[in-house]
C-alpha cells in the first residue's frame, strides 16, 4: 500500500467519524456516511456541508499545561497549549473553522458537547452520541502509535473535502507528530538556539507554515536575515543561555549522584524541577528522566525502552498511580495526594536498593558525610553526632548536634579537601525529610538548615529543625538572609514560643524570626583555618581547570576575538581536539578582527564556520578556505575539504 494511498484512507475513515456531527441520524453505515460527504462533494455544495459544520462545531477544548504553583499549593492550569494543540487549532483556522469559544482544560479531561482536541484520552477521531462530544486525540491508554493531534484534524479536514494537501502543511504536521513523539535526535537541542526545531515555541502557526513554505528542514540552521524576519534574535540569544545553563546543571547532577542505572537504562533524578528543561537536556546524554514533586506528581519518560506496565502494576499493587502513555511516558498529576515516593519509584525502576524490605532506598538517596547510622570512620564523626528522630507525622527528620569538642583542623583539611563538593545538594539531605546541610562560605565551616519550604514550612519540620539547631551547644548565628514567611502556616503554637523565646537569649529579633530564611552557624574560625581554606580554594582552581579546560580555552580565543560557546569547545576537545589548534592559528593570523565561530555538532565530523565582519577579505590562512554568503557584510572561513553552504560564494 502506498503512502498517498495510505494517507487518504485514513482521511476519508477520519471524516467519516467526524461526519456523524452533522449527517442525518438515519444514515447509520458507514457507507451511507461515505455516501453523504461525497454526494454533497459532487453536487458542490462543500458551503452547504461547511455551514453544517459551522452551525454544529462552535464550542472547542484544548489540552493546557499544567504548572505548579507555590503561592497556591497546587498545580494550577494555565491557559495556553503546546505546539501540537497549537498547530492542531491552526489547521482547523485553514479550514476555514473559528475556534473562538476555546476552553483550555487538563490533559486527559474534556468538555462534554464541545469539539476536544489533544485531550480526553481517546486515539484518532471519536463521536460519542448520548453527549454530542467530539474527540480529536491521540493518548488513548496502551497506544503506541506515532501520530499528533495535528495529524489527525489535517487527515480529517482534508476526508471532509475542507482543506487541500500541500507540500509546506506536510512538512509542518511532520514536524509536528515527530516533536510530540521526541523522534529528532537529543543532540539537536545543542543546537537549538540556531534552529526552528529549537525556538518554534516563538513562533505561531502562520510563521511556522511560512517556515515551511521556504524550508524542507526544521534542523537547518537560520541565517541572520531569517532570524530577523521571525523577530527571532533576541529568543536565539535566551535560548542559548537556556542549553548552556541547562547541560552546566547536568553536569552538576552527574557529579551529585543524581543520575542512577535502572532497568531502562541511566535515569536523570529531577526533584522539584531543578534541571528546568527535563528531557531536552537529559535525553542528550542519557536514557530517561523522572521530574518528581513530592506529594504531589511525577513523570517518568524513556528515551528508547517501553515500560512493563504489568510488571510495575504487579510490584506497586495498590500504589500504583498515574497512567503509561504510548509506552515511553509514565505520568500521575491527579487531585489525589501521590502514594508513592521517589525511592519506590526507582525501585519499581530496577535502581540498586541499600537493603530490602519497608526501608529500602536507592543508592541515590544516600549522602556522602558518612556520618549516619553512627558510622565512625570519617573525620567530621568526632565531632558532629546525626540522630534520626521519627516525627509526629511519620517522617524521618535528622537533627544535628555538635559535641563540645574542638575541630582537628589537620583531620579538617583532609576532610574538607575530599568531601567539600560531595555533600552539597544531595538528594537525600535535600529531600522532605532533611533539615542540615554543610557548606564553606566566608572562610568557615557552616552548617546550614534548609529554607523551610512552602510545603514543609506549615507542618513545622523546618522550624523544629530551625530551634534544635539554636538550642545546640556552643552555636552562634552570625548570619541569616531574610525571606517573609506567613505565620500562619506553622501549627504548632507551642514550638513558635519556644523559638522565639530562643531568638531572644540569641539577639535574634522577634521580626527576623518571623522571616527567617537560611540561618548560619558556625562552629570555629581561626587564621589556620583561613589558611586551609585559601589551600582548599586553590586545589579546587586547580581540579576546576583540569575538569573544565573548555572555561580556560574560550577566555583564551576570547582575547584573540574568537567567540565560541563554552559547550562547542567542549565538543570540539572531545570529537575534534585538533580543530582547536586551528582556531587559535587562525585567530592569531586575523587579530583585530571581532570573529564569530559557528559549529554544526549535529554531523559526524566538526562543521566549522568562522565569520569575519570586514570590508575587504580577511587574509588567506593556511588550511582555511574564504568564502562569502551571499546577502551578508561578513566572511566565513571554512576548514579546507569542508563542503561549503549552497549559499556561499567564492570571493571575486
Amino acid at each position: 500500500m502506498s503512502e498517498k494511498f495510505k494517507f487518504y484512507r485514513e482521511s476519508i475513515e477520519s471524516a467519516k467519524e467526524a461526519a456523524k456531527t452533522i449527517i442525518p441520524e438515519e444514515i447509520k453505515s458507514w457507507e451511507g456516511l461515505n455516501q453523504s460527504i461525497n454526494q454533497l462533494a459532487q453536487e458542490k455544495k462543500t458551503p452547504e456541508f461547511k455551514e453544517k459544520i459551522l452551525e454544529t462545531w462552535q464550542e472547542f477544548a484544548v489540552s493546557g499545561v499544567l504548572q505548579f504553583d507555590k503561592k497556591e499549593d497546587q498545580l494550577v492550569l494555565k491557559t495556553f497549549t503546546d505546539l501540537d494543540g497549537r498547530c492542531a487549532l491552526g489547521v482547523l483556522k485553514e479550514a476555514g473553522i473559528n475556534p473562538a469559544d476555546l476552553s483550555y482544560v487538563k490533559p486527559g479531561e474534556y468538555l462534554k458537547g464541545a469539539v476536544n482536541l489533544d485531550t480526553g484520552d481517546k486515539f484518532g477521531v471519536v463521536y460519542e452520541e448520548p453527549t454530542y462530544t467530539l474527540y480529536f486525540d491521540h493518548h488513548a491508554p496502551g497506544t503506541k502509535a506515532v501520530t499528533s493531534t495535528a495529524e489527525i484534524v489535517y487527515k480529517t479536514m482534508i476526508g471532509l473535502r475542507l482543506l487541500e494537501k500541500s507540500e509546506s502543511m506536510d512538512r509542518l504536521i511532520d514536524f509536528v507528530t515527530k516533536i510530540d513523539n521526541r523522534q529528532f535526535k537529543p543532540e539537536e537541542f545543542l543546537r537549538s538556539a540556531k534552529t526552528i526545531l529549537g525556538l518554534q515555541r516563538d513562533l505561531d502557526f502562520n510563521k511556522l507554515l511560512a517556515y515551511f513554505q521556504d524550508h524542507q528542514s526544521p534542523t537547518e540552521e537560520l541565517t541572520p536575515e531569517e532570524f530577523e524576519k521571525y523577530g527571532l534574535k533576541e529568543v536565539a540569544e535566551k535560548q542559548q543561555r537556556v542549553v548552556d545553563e541547562a547541560m552546566a546543571t547536568l553536569d552538576k547532577m552527574e557529579k551529585e549522584g543524581k543520575v542512577v542505572d535502572t532497568a531502562y537504562g541511566k535515569i536523570v533524578v529531577n526533584v522539584n524541577n531543578e534541571l528546568k528543561v527535563g528531557a531536552s537536556a537529559a535525553y542528550v546524554k542519557h536514557d530517561g528522566i523522572i521530574n518528581f514533586t513530592p506529594e504531589k506528581s511525577f513523570a517518568v519518560t524513556h528515551k528508547e525502552k517501553d515500560f512493563n506496565e504489568e510488571e510495575l502494576k504487579q510490584n506497586l499493587g495498590d500504589k500504583f498511580q498515574g497512567k503509561i502513555i504510548r509506552g515511553k511516558m509514565w505520568i500521575y498529576n491527579e487531585k489525589e495526594d501521590l502514594k508513592i515516593g521517589l525511592k519506590e519509584i526507582l525501585g519499581v525502576l530496577g535502581a540498586p536498593l541499600e537493603q530490602k524490605g519497608e526501608e529500602a532506598a536507592p543508592k541515590v538517596m544516600e549522602h556522602d558525610l558518612d556520618i549516619k547510622g553512627g558510622r565512625d570512620d570519617s573525620p567530621l564523626s568526632g565531632y558532629v553526632r546525626l540522630d534520626s528522630v521519627r516525627s509526629s507525622t511519620g517522617h524521618s527528620l535528622y537533627c544535628l548536634d555538635l559535641k563540645e569538642k574542638s575541630f582537628n583542623l589537620e583531620e579538617m583539611k583532609e576532610f574538607l579537601l575530599s568531601r567539600q563538593d560531595q555533600h552539597r545538594h544531595h538528594p537525600l539531605l535535600n529531600s522532605i525529610n532533611d533539615v542540615t546541610v554543610f557548606e564553606i562560605q566566608n572562610n568557615n565551616l557552616f552548617i546550614k538548615t534548609p529554607n523551610p519550604g512552602w510545603w514543609i514550612g506549615k507542618k513545622g519540620w523546618r522550624i523544629k529543625a530551625l530551634e534544635e539547631c539554636l538550642s545546640a551547644g556552643r552555636i552562634k548565628v552570625i548570619e541569616r538572609k531574610i525571606q517573609c514567611i506567613n505565620r500562619g502556616k506553622v501549627d504548632d503554637d507551642e514550638l513558635w514560643e519556644r523559638l522565639e523565646k530562643l531568638a531572644v537569649k540569641e539577639g535574634i529579633s522577634s521580626e527576623q524570626i518571623r522571616g527567617w530564611y537560611q540561618p548560619l552557624v558556625w562552629v570555629e574560625e581561626s587564621k589556620e583555618l583561613s589558611s586551609i581554606m585559601e589551600e582548599v580554594k586553590r586545589q579546587k582552581d586547580e581540579a576546576h581547570k583540569k575538569e573544565f579546560p573548555e572555561e580556560e580555552i574560550t577566555s583564551e580565543l576570547k582575547k584573540m576575538n574568537l567567540h565560541i560557546p563554552e559547550f562547542e569547545v567542549k565538543y570540539l576537545l572531545r570529537h575534534d581536539p585538533e580543530m582547536i589548534d586551528k582556531l587559535k592559528k587562525l585567530a592569531g593570523q586575523i587579530p583585530d578582527q571581532e570573529k564569530d565561530c559557528r559549529i554544526d555538532t549535529s554531523k559526524s565530523t566538526s562543521h566549522v564556520e568562522v565569520y569575519v565582519k570586514e570590508e575587504t577579505p580577511p587574509p588567506a590562512v593556511d588550511g582555511w578556505e574564504l568564502w562569502w554568503p551571499k546577502g551578508e557584510d561578513k566572511w566565513v572561513l571554512i576548514p579546507v575539504g569542508q563542503e561549503p553552504k549552497s549559499w556561499f560564494e567564492r570571493p571575486e
